[in-house]
Formats: C-alpha cells, structure tokens, sequence
C-alpha cells in the first residue's frame, strides 16, 4: 500500500506533467500529510529524490500544493 503525501510545489522542478524532482540542495523537502504548514510531516525526500503526483492539488497558506505517491 502506498501513502499519499502532500508538498509543497516550489521546492520542485518539474519533469513532466507528472513528476517532479526535489531540487533542495543541502536540503530535504518535508512531505506533509495535510496541505498546510501546520500539517504534520510524515518524512523528509532528499534533494534529488523524484515524485510522482496523482493530479490533485489545492492552494493553502498561500501555498501551491501537490498530492505525491
């Protein structure tokens, strides 16, 4: 079973329409389970690490963000 996790889309680049690459150097992008700041961060993708997004996104915190399996 794999779990959706939400991110936050400024700290990616974009592969394709799809997938994104975590572009954090020094860095890791902290996935969170819930589109907010205040949502609780269920792990840390290193810099580097590719993502792949189900479609879904919302704006919060003002703050685009992007469902990733």
């Amino acid at each position: 079973m794999r779990a959706s996790v939400l991110l936050v889309l400024f700290a990616c680049v974009a592969l394709s329409a799809a997938q994104f690459c975590v572009n954090t150097p020094g860095s890791c992008l902290r996935l969170r389970g819930n589109p907010s700041l205040s949502g609780a961060i269920i792990t840390c993708a290193p810099h580097g690490a590719r993502l792949t997004s189900d479609g879904q996104q919302r704006v919060a915190d003002g703050m685009n963000w992007r469902r990733v399996k």
